[in-house]
Protein backbone atom coordinates (compact mmCIF):
# COMPACT_ATOMS: atom_id res chain seq x y z
CA UNK A 1 0.00 0.00 0.00
CA UNK A 2 3.03 2.44 1.14
CA UNK A 3 4.39 1.31 -2.21
CA UNK A 4 1.30 2.22 -4.51
CA UNK A 5 1.21 5.74 -2.55
CA UNK A 6 4.41 6.14 -3.21
CA UNK A 7 4.09 5.47 -6.66
CA UNK A 8 1.17 7.99 -7.14
CA UNK A 9 3.04 10.66 -5.54
CA UNK A 10 5.87 10.13 -8.14
CA UNK A 11 3.80 9.59 -10.87
CA UNK A 12 1.45 13.15 -9.84
CA UNK A 13 4.60 14.94 -9.09
CA UNK A 14 5.97 14.00 -12.47
CA UNK A 15 2.94 15.23 -14.36
CA UNK A 16 2.69 18.55 -12.62
CA UNK A 17 6.33 18.84 -13.66
CA UNK A 18 5.47 18.46 -17.17
CA UNK A 19 2.57 21.04 -17.15
CA UNK A 20 4.64 23.43 -15.55
CA UNK A 21 7.59 22.72 -17.99
CA UNK A 22 4.89 23.75 -20.33
CA UNK A 23 3.06 26.24 -19.19
CA UNK A 24 6.50 28.23 -18.73
CA UNK A 25 8.57 26.83 -21.93
CA UNK A 26 6.20 27.69 -24.37
CA UNK A 27 5.85 31.50 -24.24
CA UNK A 28 10.00 31.43 -24.24
CA UNK A 29 9.82 28.96 -27.30
CA UNK A 30 7.43 30.77 -29.60
CA UNK A 31 9.61 33.80 -28.98
CA UNK A 32 11.95 31.64 -30.25
CA UNK A 33 10.73 30.61 -33.45
CA UNK A 34 9.76 34.30 -33.74
CA UNK A 35 12.83 35.11 -34.17
CA UNK A 36 13.77 34.83 -37.78
CA UNK A 37 10.12 35.82 -38.76
CA UNK A 38 10.78 39.02 -37.06
CA UNK A 39 13.91 39.58 -39.30
CA UNK A 40 11.45 39.59 -42.32
CA UNK A 41 9.48 41.88 -41.17
CA UNK A 42 12.40 44.80 -39.84
CA UNK A 43 12.66 47.32 -42.44
CA UNK A 44 13.35 51.31 -42.86
CA UNK A 45 10.80 53.81 -43.93
CA UNK A 46 12.16 57.14 -45.08
CA UNK A 47 9.92 59.88 -43.43
CA UNK A 48 12.01 62.85 -45.30
CA UNK A 49 14.93 64.22 -46.90
CA UNK A 50 16.40 67.56 -47.74
CA UNK A 51 19.68 68.44 -49.39
CA UNK A 52 20.84 72.01 -48.58
CA UNK A 53 23.86 73.92 -50.04
CA UNK A 54 26.67 74.70 -48.12
CA UNK A 55 27.64 77.58 -49.97
CA UNK A 56 27.23 79.73 -53.24
CA UNK A 57 29.27 77.26 -55.11
CA UNK A 58 27.74 74.21 -55.74
CA UNK A 59 30.94 72.34 -55.90
CA UNK A 60 31.82 73.22 -52.47
CA UNK A 61 29.29 70.63 -51.20
CA UNK A 62 26.19 70.32 -49.14
CA UNK A 63 24.73 68.87 -46.18
CA UNK A 64 21.72 66.51 -45.34
CA UNK A 65 19.03 66.60 -43.36
CA UNK A 66 16.48 63.29 -43.10
CA UNK A 67 13.87 61.60 -40.85
CA UNK A 68 14.52 57.93 -40.84
CA UNK A 69 12.46 54.96 -39.29
CA UNK A 70 13.38 51.63 -38.66
CA UNK A 71 10.23 49.40 -38.21
CA UNK A 72 10.01 46.42 -36.51
CA UNK A 73 6.59 44.96 -37.03
CA UNK A 74 6.63 41.38 -35.57
CA UNK A 75 5.82 40.22 -31.71
CA UNK A 76 9.77 39.02 -31.26
CA UNK A 77 10.70 40.38 -28.03
CA UNK A 78 14.52 40.82 -27.29
CA UNK A 79 15.29 42.52 -30.38
CA UNK A 80 18.97 44.02 -29.97
CA UNK A 81 20.31 46.67 -32.53
CA UNK A 82 23.90 47.67 -32.21
CA UNK A 83 23.98 49.97 -35.42
CA UNK A 84 22.23 50.73 -38.90
CA UNK A 85 24.13 51.52 -41.52
CA UNK A 86 22.66 53.08 -44.09
CA UNK A 87 23.99 54.07 -48.22
CA UNK A 88 21.96 56.15 -50.38
CA UNK A 89 22.38 56.28 -53.63
CA UNK A 90 20.65 58.14 -56.83
CA UNK A 91 21.37 58.04 -60.73
CA UNK A 92 20.76 55.11 -62.82
CA UNK A 93 24.63 54.35 -62.50
CA UNK A 94 23.94 53.98 -58.69
CA UNK A 95 26.27 56.44 -57.54
CA UNK A 96 26.62 56.98 -53.89
CA UNK A 97 25.03 60.44 -52.77
CA UNK A 98 26.47 59.67 -48.52
CA UNK A 99 26.31 56.78 -46.32
CA UNK A 100 26.08 57.00 -42.79
CA UNK A 101 26.25 54.63 -39.54
CA UNK A 102 23.71 55.02 -36.79
CA UNK A 103 25.69 53.78 -33.52
CA UNK A 104 23.00 52.71 -30.99
CA UNK A 105 24.97 50.57 -28.57
CA UNK A 106 22.70 47.80 -27.79
CA UNK A 107 19.78 49.21 -28.28
CA UNK A 108 16.44 46.92 -27.83
CA UNK A 109 13.41 47.71 -30.18
CA UNK A 110 10.15 46.61 -28.65
CA UNK A 111 7.55 44.42 -30.90
CA UNK A 112 5.71 46.42 -32.86
CA UNK A 113 7.67 49.75 -32.68
CA UNK A 114 9.57 52.08 -34.37
CA UNK A 115 13.28 53.52 -33.59
CA UNK A 116 13.49 56.94 -35.13
CA UNK A 117 16.55 57.63 -36.82
CA UNK A 118 17.78 61.34 -37.62
CA UNK A 119 20.32 62.75 -40.01
CA UNK A 120 20.85 66.13 -39.14
CA UNK A 121 23.90 68.43 -41.06
CA UNK A 122 25.21 65.18 -42.84
CA UNK A 123 28.25 66.56 -44.47
CA UNK A 124 29.92 63.26 -45.88
CA UNK A 125 28.13 63.87 -49.52
CA UNK A 126 30.28 62.43 -52.09
CA UNK A 127 30.56 64.78 -55.27
CA UNK A 128 27.82 66.88 -54.38
CA UNK A 129 28.45 68.63 -58.29
CA UNK A 130 27.88 64.93 -59.75
CA UNK A 131 24.40 65.26 -57.70
CA UNK A 132 23.65 68.24 -59.11
CA UNK A 133 23.95 67.25 -62.69
CA UNK A 134 21.37 64.68 -62.02
CA UNK A 135 19.07 66.69 -60.48
CA UNK A 136 19.28 69.76 -63.30
CA UNK A 137 19.04 66.68 -65.69
CA UNK A 138 16.04 65.03 -63.91
CA UNK A 139 14.33 68.58 -64.15
CA UNK A 140 14.97 69.42 -67.54
CA UNK A 141 13.49 65.66 -68.08
CA UNK A 142 10.46 66.31 -65.93
CA UNK A 143 11.40 63.14 -64.01
CA UNK A 144 11.50 62.92 -59.59
CA UNK A 145 14.72 63.01 -58.00
CA UNK A 146 15.19 58.98 -57.04
CA UNK A 147 17.11 58.14 -54.15
CA UNK A 148 18.00 54.98 -53.35
CA UNK A 149 18.62 53.83 -49.30
CA UNK A 150 19.99 50.94 -48.77
CA UNK A 151 19.97 49.70 -45.29
CA UNK A 152 22.09 46.96 -43.53
CA UNK A 153 20.97 46.46 -39.28
CA UNK A 154 23.95 45.00 -37.81
CA UNK A 155 22.13 43.20 -34.82
CA UNK A 156 22.84 40.99 -32.25
CA UNK A 157 21.61 36.97 -33.21
CA UNK A 158 19.79 34.78 -30.31
CA UNK A 159 22.74 36.20 -27.55
CA UNK A 160 25.50 36.20 -29.41
CA UNK A 161 27.96 38.31 -28.13
CA UNK A 162 29.00 39.55 -31.83
CA UNK A 163 26.75 41.68 -33.91
CA UNK A 164 25.89 40.00 -37.26
CA UNK A 165 24.62 41.66 -40.33
CA UNK A 166 21.21 41.91 -41.76
CA UNK A 167 20.88 43.51 -45.17
CA UNK A 168 17.15 45.33 -45.44
CA UNK A 169 15.30 45.61 -48.60
CA UNK A 170 16.42 48.61 -50.20
CA UNK A 171 13.94 51.94 -49.77
CA UNK A 172 13.25 54.33 -52.87
CA UNK A 173 12.37 58.00 -51.70
CA UNK A 174 11.07 60.55 -54.01
CA UNK A 175 12.47 63.75 -53.24
CA UNK A 176 11.89 67.39 -54.65
CA UNK A 177 14.70 68.99 -56.88
CA UNK A 178 17.25 70.36 -55.08
CA UNK A 179 17.32 73.88 -55.47
CA UNK A 180 20.69 75.44 -54.87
Amino acid sequence: MKRVTSYRLVKAAFYVAVVASILLLTPATMNYLEFYVALSHVYLKVDSVGIYNVSSDTTSGAFVGASLSLVHNSSYVGLKIFSVDITVYYDENSEVLFDKRFWLGDSKIDPFSTLVLTIRNETSVYDFARFVEYNDRAKARGDPVILDFSPCVNLYLLGNSVAERIYLDDVAYTMPHYVG
